[in-house]
């Protein structure tokens, strides 16, 4: 370039005027596209001077300036990387992105679930309120007293209908009762249950019946009752359990047919659920803690 500017300076002064009035407007063009026109003013006058100095310089002078150009050339485009916004984000940096947005996806996806789990839960509710499952009642408990299903309120209860006289069935149903009971009262993050024993039996099991009966069993609270047949008829209707007489033998003795159901009941006095005896007591505890976490949730809505 030096030797152009000594030995031909006529035609580096009429290049470098007309390249230097071209940048002069360069102000009146938005700044967004002055990079790439900047860049095209300098890498054209590189390549033009490189030419002009092989058409009139001969030697190492034309590899020095060729050189030199291309190292202009290489600086501005460079330079136009940075300004174009792109970030070059690591491995880790990408994999943890990646990661965050999945954990959202995750998360909103359980939570949406959540939300359906309880509104179901309403509706189960609703339903049973429609064909008026469960309800309260009046009974005698195994002290003789008359008492209400009302007297339980605020309490979960835990209840089984069945006969003292049962020679199998009910006694273990009775069992899963009491160890059901007791895994809540062993629980500190868990309310406690209320048991409740109604008979299907009220001509044999009297309050005094019902009473002795209850010892046999480590149901902690819990509470038997008896009334008349029209009574226990009454209650039966309501949580649509079967029940019938069988026939007497040479002793008088008979067998009390029934659906082998205990049923779970809300603070409110609501029927919740039933369970058959198919269902374990692992299978009743994992069930009733769900249903009572749901009721809380719903509690707060």
């Amino acid at each position: 370039m030096i030797k152009i500017m000594t030995t031909r300076p006529h035609i580096f002064l009429k290049f470098h005027r007309h390249f230097s009035h071209f940048r002069s407007h360069l102000d009146l063009i938005p700044k967004a596209k002055q990079v790439s026109l900047r860049q095209f003013c300098s890498n054209s006058r590189c390549m033009l001077l490189t030419s002009i100095n092989k058409s009139w310089s001969s030697g190492s002078n034309n590899s020095y300036n060729y050189r030199s150009c291309q190292k202009y050339t290489t600086s501005s485009e460079n330079s136009n990387k940075k300004s174009d916004g792109t970030v070059n984000i690591p491995w880790w940096g990408r994999l943890l992105i990646v990661s965050s947005i999945g954990a959202g996806v995750y998360y909103t996806y359980k939570s949406a679930e959540h939300e359906k789990e309880l509104d179901n839960e309403l509706y189960r509710y609703k339903e049973f309120e429609k064909i008026n499952l469960g309800g309260d009642w009046t009974l005698i408990d195994h002290n003789g007293n008359k008492r209400s299903s009302t007297d339980f309120r605020g309490q979960w209860i835990i209840m089984y209908m069945g006969f003292t006289h049962c020679p199998d069935i009910c006694p273990e149903e009775m069992e899963k009762l009491g160890t059901i009971v007791k895994t809540f009262d062993n629980s500190a993050d868990l309310p406690k249950l209320q048991p409740v024993f109604i008979t299907l039996d009220p001509e044999r099991d009297t309050p005094a019946v019902i009473k002795d009966y209850l010892k046999d069993f480590t149901s902690p609270r819990i509470v038997g009752f008896t009334g008349t047949e029209e009574e226990i008829k009454e209650v039966a209707k309501k949580f649509r359990a079967y029940f019938g007489k069988g026939p007497k033998d040479q002793d008088n003795d008979y067998i009390v047919d029934h659906t082998i159901i205990i049923y779970l009941i809300n603070p409110k006095g609501e029927f919740v659920n039933y369970y058959s005896r198919s269902r374990t007591a692992t299978e009743v505890i994992q069930s009733v803690t769900k249903h009572i976490e749901k009721y809380n949730e719903l509690e707060k809505r």
